[in-house]
């Protein structure tokens, strides 16, 4: 057998730390196929976040984070990559690895996180090849400008030495910087040998408490019996989706690991997990709850299953021209209800600009601008809705969708979220305009002739809660979601079913269903976090 050079050894030892990693974690940490992480450490540890050996040239990422530049002397030992290697050495040209541009103006240097980031310090090592002091190869850097994803800059005034320089900022969340505005001190070649930034990987998944939270939500016996209850259930795809999501919002970690671990037996010939029965995108429901999961345990089959089901959403969902996936594939019908299958998912999953594509995607063909309400069924073959009833299953499923993807948008997305904002809130505005005197409303809206339902309120609650908590929606709409929550609450029988909602299997009379059950968690759990007292009844 032919002896190794060092070269091939370090190649095939990094090939096989980036083949790991697409299926766990390198060190058995929650790390995503794509996502480097230093082995011992993990995404919540303060570390150098800039750090990827994995990186390539290539202008698309392979592995994040991922540098990129508009001026390169080669893509080999001066590519943009080379900065953020780990290699700190940087005393001569060439043997060092460094971001290496050509002698020109306007340049620039690219780091893409690739997920949000919480940043307090930056380390940058320039090229030092400043000897022979008479005819040195290079000159160095004075100034710099980064320009960060929230809109923010900062200057940096640069010196002529080999350690590393520190400039320490204040705490920010981006996903993306940018160095530009780079002045040399004289007409040589200038270089960046290594790229530090210090911080953590913002938190994910903040609405998702510990099991104190847990512990005291279960002290409300009526929580305690409506849980117990929906654990109970027969659940086809959507119903398991949604169960997933109360237990991930009400603490239950342990419980909701074990929902989405039972959910991998069903598998459809897409390779997307919990496909017992339900639409083409029902399965999604269960996104956020298998995504956290993964990112939990780095179970390889967690891990796997929560990849295909996000590149599912994001490609192979059969969809119409502009993006939009069909709920029901077969007759390429879009429902109200498709707005929470596949939009909150991706904006947890770290892709809010399809997220809000999808969503928006639903909305335009459904809402009805006059009556601030969202019709039940569109055909995209036919252009027409066929069915143009004001479900209020299907507004409320559209209602909470709003408040989930807006909770996950990136801080720096303020333009999208005030518009996200806007939309919820004439959303629930057109449903509280119906609203009884006892605090429910009617399965189709705004007809009375349709029967008295109990879910819309708990998700109209929930989404005022969870709006309200997030602080893009007035406090003046708390009132009302108290008022629906005594009701859905009152609502409960002795065995913790929630009555009167839009009854499994046809949702077409009164009764109970799975999601009733999980809503009354989630808007009992936003409740509590938003810091409203539990009814006395």
């Amino acid at each position: 057998m032919k002896t190794l050079t060092p070269l091939k050894r370090k190649f095939l030892a990094l090939l096989l730390i980036l083949t790991l990693a697409s299926a766990a974690g390198a060190d058995g940490t929650n790390q995503f196929r794509g996502m480097y992480l230093e082995p011992g450490k993990t995404a919540a540890d303060y570390r150098n976040v800039a750090l990827n050996p994995m990186d390539t040239t290539n202008r698309e990422p392979v592995s994040f984070p991922h540098a990129t530049s508009n001026s390169e002397y080669n893509q080999r030992e001066f590519a943009a990559r080379c900065a953020i290697d780990g290699s700190r050495r940087n005393d001569d040209v060439h043997g060092c690895g460094s971001w290496g541009p050509q002698k020109q103006p306007d340049i620039w240097w690219r780091l893409d996180f690739g997920r949000p980031i919480e940043l307090d310090k930056l380390v940058l090592f320039l090229r030092a090849a400043w000897t022979p002091a008479d005819a040195p190869h290079d000159s160095w850097w004075q100034e710099a400008t980064i320009e960060f994803s929230d809109g923010s800059t900062e200057k940096l005034v640069l010196k002529q030495v080999a350690a590393g320089q520190e400039f320490p900022l204040a705490k920010r969340t981006v996903s993306w910087l940018v160095l530009k505005n780079l002045k040399p001190a004289a007409d040589k070649w200038c270089a960046l040998c290594e790229f530090e930034a210090w911080g953590r990987d913002a938190a994910e998944f903040a609405y998702v408490p510990d099991a104190a939270f847990a512990a005291q939500l279960r002290q409300d016996p009526l929580v305690a019996k409506a849980m117990a209850a929906m654990m109970g259930f027969q659940r086809a795809s959507w119903e398991q989706g949604v169960a997933g999501q109360a237990l991930l919002e009400a603490g239950e970690q342990d419980a909701a690991i074990a929902l989405a671990r039972a959910s991998l037996i069903y598998v459809n010939q897409n390779g997307v997990v919990a496909a017992q029965g339900g639409s083409t995108t029902d399965p999604l429901m269960l996104g956020d709850c298998l995504w956290w999961s993964a990112r939990q345990t780095g179970d390889p089959e967690l891990v796997k299953a929560a990849d295909n089901m996000r590149q599912f959403a994001l490609k192979g969902a059969p969809r119409a021209a502009d993006g939009t996936p069909f709920h029901q594939a077969s007759s390429q019908e879009m429902w109200a209800d498709g707005s929470f299958t596949t939009p909150p998912f991706l904006a947890a999953a770290g892709q809010p600009d399809e997220a809000q594509a999808q969503l928006l995607g639903v909305h335009r063909r459904l809402w009805d601008a006059d009556k601030k309400l969202m019709h039940h069924r569109w055909s995209e073959a036919k252009q027409t809705l066929v069915d143009s009833s004001f479900w209020g299953g299907g507004n409320g499923w559209t209602a909470a969708a709003f408040a989930r993807v807006l909770r996950s948008l990136p801080a720096d997305r303020t333009a999208d979220r005030e518009q996200l904002a806007a939309m919820l809130k004439e959303l629930l505005d057109g449903c509280l305009a119906h609203q009884r005197p006892d605090g429910l409303f009617y399965d189709k809206v705004d007809d009375p002739s349709s029967f008295v339902e109990t879910d819309l309120a708990a998700m109209l609650a929930y989404a005022i809660y969870e709006s309200v908590r997030g602080g893009w929606l007035p406090e003046s709409y708390l009132p009302r979601a108290d008022q629906m929550r005594e009701a859905v609450r009152a609502k409960m029988d002795r065995l913790g079913f929630v009555q009167g909602v839009a009854g499994a299997p046809r949702f077409d009379r009164p009764g109970i269903s799975p999601e009733g059950q999980a809503f009354f968690i989630l808007m009992e759990a936003s409740a509590r976090k938003a810091g409203r007292p539990t009814p006395a009844h």
